[in-house]
C-alpha cells in the first residue's frame, strides 16, 4: 500500500490506462478492489526465479459472465506492468489440453502467458505434466485458470501441489440487471455498434422490433431512446419516461449523456436516463407499432 502525504497508508488504485483496459468491468461491484490486489501481487511477486511455480491467476464466474474477456485483458495488463512487449498468449480449454503435448505448448509460449477455459475438464495427467512443466524454465509464463466455481474446486483440492502455484485469484460476481446494461452499452460501444436493446427476464417483446425501432430513429437524429407499446397502452409507462425495458438506445447518445447509474433501483433507473437524455438535448419516444408483454412486480408490504 501507498503511503499519503500525512503519512497515513493509502490504497493503490487502477491507472486511468488500466481503468480503460477494464472497462466492462469497472462499473462492477468490487471488480476495481480486485484486479488492483492481482495486479500488486504479480508486481510484489519475486520467488518465480525463471518458472511459472507461483504467481499464476484463478479467474472464478458463472458460465457467459466474461471471464475470458477479462483473463485476456488481466493478462495485457501483467505484460504491460511486466514490460513485456508483444508477448505471446494462448487460449485453450481443460478438455483440448488433455490431447495435447504440454512441453510443446509451453516452449511456444515461453515468457508469454496460457489462458484455460473450463479448466475443470483437465484430467489428472494433463494436470501432473503441467505441474512438472511450472516447475522448470518457462520464461516466467503466466497461467490462468478459469472456470465455474465447483469443477475449480474439485480439480483443485485433488491436486494441490498444482493449486498452491495459483496465488492470485479474480472472482466474477452475478451481474445485477444495471450492471448487464452498462457492461452491453459498453461492449457495444467499443465494438463500433450503434444500437443497444434492453429486456428484462420478464418481458416479451414482439418479432420484428428491431427493425420497427430502427425506422423510428431515421425519421430523426435526435432520438436517443425508442421505447415499446407496453402491454398496449399506446403510451410510455412513467409519464414522459420509457421504462428500459423493450427500449432500444442509441449507444453514443446515451453514453454522451451519462449512461445508466447503477445505484438506482428498478423505476428510477427509468426516470434517470431519461432525464440525462433531454438534458443533453435529445429527445425519447415510443414505438407504437411495437408491442412489449411486460410483467409488473407486486408490491409488498
Amino acid at each position: 500500500e501507498l503511503k499519503s502525504p500525512d503519512g497515513r497508508e493509502r490504497r493503490a488504485s487502477l491507472t486511468d490506462e488500466q481503468k480503460k483496459l477494464f472497462s466492462y468491468f469497472v462499473p462492477v461491484r468490487g471488480m476495481s478492489e480486485q484486479l488492483v490486489d492481482v495486479l500488486e501481487q504479480d508486481k510484489n511477486c519475486t520467488n518465480r526465479q525463471g518458472s511459472s511455480r507461483t504467481g499464476n491467476l484463478l479467474i472464478i464466474g458463472n458460465k457467459g459472465n466474461g471471464k475470458t474477456v477479462l483473463a485476456v485483458d488481466v493478462v495485457k495488463a501483467i505484460q504491460k506492468q511486466r514490460n513485456i512487449r508483444q508477448g505471446k498468449v494462448a487460449i485453450v480449454t481443460g478438455d483440448s489440453l488433455n490431447k495435447k503435448k504440454i512441453s510443446d505448448i509451453f516452449s511456444k509460449l515461453y515468457g508469454g502467458a496460457l489462458i484455460i477455459e473450463k479448466a475443470g475438464k483437465m484430467n489428472e495427467k494433463t494436470v501432473s505434466r503441467l505441474n512438472k512443466a511450472m516447475e522448470r524454465d518457462t520464461g516466467e509464463l503466466l497461467l490462468v485458470l478459469e472456470d465455474q466455481r465447483k469443477p475449480l474446486d474439485r480439480l483443485l483440492s485433488s491436486n494441490r501441489e498444482f493449486r498452491r502455484k495459483f496465488t492470485s485469484r479474480l472472482e466474477v460476481p452475478i451481474f445485477i440487471n444495471d450492471e448487464l446494461v452498462t457492461f452491453g452499452q459498453t461492449y457495444a460501444q467499443e465494438n463500433g455498434y450503434r444500437y443497444v436493446l434492453t429486456l428484462d427476464q420478464d418481458s416479451i417483446l414482439q418479432d420484428g422490433a428491431v427493425n420497427e425501432f430502427k425506422k423510428i430513429f431515421a425519421m430523426d437524429e435526435k432520438i436517443a431512446l425508442c421505447g415499446a407499446n407496453v402491454n398496449g397502452t399506446m403510451k410510455c409507462l412513467h409519464g414522459n419516461a420509457l421504462i428500459t425495458s423493450g427500449t432500444m438506445a442509441d449507444v453514443e447518445k446515451v453514453l454522451g449523456c451519462g449512461n445508466y447509474d447503477r445505484k438506482l433501483f428498478i423505476d428510477l433507473v427509468d426516470y434517470d436516463i431519461c432525464s440525462k437524455v433531454l438534458r443533453g438535448g435529445y429527445k425519447l419516444t415510443l414505438c407504437q407499432n411495437v408491442k412489449l408483454i411486460h410483467n409488473f412486480g407486486e408490491q409488498q408490504k
